[in-house]
């Protein structure tokens, strides 16, 4: 049963793995970034990608502003992580991350169209 949901007899239920391997040799940044969280061999959670972070800075800068820059960088957040969720449905690495993907759009949606 453990083989069918991607599981090895015998592996840890939660670990932290670098993707792709990176040398010893590299340097400390690119090892930090590579790193990602597996629970149950799925991979739940990486260092966020270009989308995902202009996502949090334009959410962040948004909430931290009024006017004209809170408007842009608002449209910013949404439309940086409608781009993320579309990446996540289509090219996720797993079923958990296309999932995520699919509820992140259907959630934008929504609050778009005022539901």
């Amino acid at each position: 049963m453990l083989r069918a949901v991607g599981m090895v007899p015998g592996s840890h239920l939660v670990s932290i793995e670098v993707e792709p391997p990176t040398r010893t040799t590299d340097p400390w940044l690119r090892r930090l970034l590579s790193l990602s969280l597996k629970v149950k061999g799925l991979t739940v959670g990486q260092f966020p990608n270009a989308p995902l972070a202009i996502a949090f800075v334009g959410g962040f800068v948004s909430r931290s502003t009024s006017g004209a820059m809170h408007d842009a960088t608002g449209v910013l957040a949404v439309g940086a992580t409608a781009v993320w969720a579309f990446l996540e449905l289509v090219y996720g690495v797993n079923w958990f991350r296309h999932v995520l993907g699919f509820y992140s759009l259907v959630g934008i949606v929504m609050v778009l169209a005022g539901l």
